[in-house]
């Protein structure tokens, strides 16, 4: 993938063993939404100005289900047709039984 040219994993994210596991997946989020930010303003000038939202969640996913979730990555485009993001995301929060503010809920 283009992107990990500028994105080491091995060297940015092998040694990282201090914050815990939430501290090393809030770094790991912040630094692929940087890295990628920058690979995606380096594809055209239409991307200028583009920008991640403010927030995000973190869903591990067990590595049996790994080629069903390459396959909802591969035709997500086609599932939101039919069930919007925010829809997806809130069925996903109930699921797991995550409270959460609905005057918060993707916001920036």
């Amino acid at each position: 993938w283009s992107m990990k040219e500028g994105f080491d994993y091995d060297e940015e994210y092998r040694n990282r063993e201090s914050g815990g596991y939430q501290g090393n997946c809030t770094h790991t989020v912040e630094d692929i939404k940087r890295c990628s930010s920058k690979w995606i303003k380096t594809l055209s000038l239409y991307y200028s100005d583009f920008a991640w939202q403010g927030g995000y969640s973190i869903f591990s996913v067990n590595a049996s289900h790994y080629s069903r979730v390459k396959e909802y990555i591969i035709n997500q485009k086609e599932h939101h047709r039919n069930q919007s993001f925010e829809e997806e995301y809130i069925a996903l929060l109930k699921a797991y039984n995550i409270e959460y503010d609905e005057d918060y809920l993707l916001k920036d």
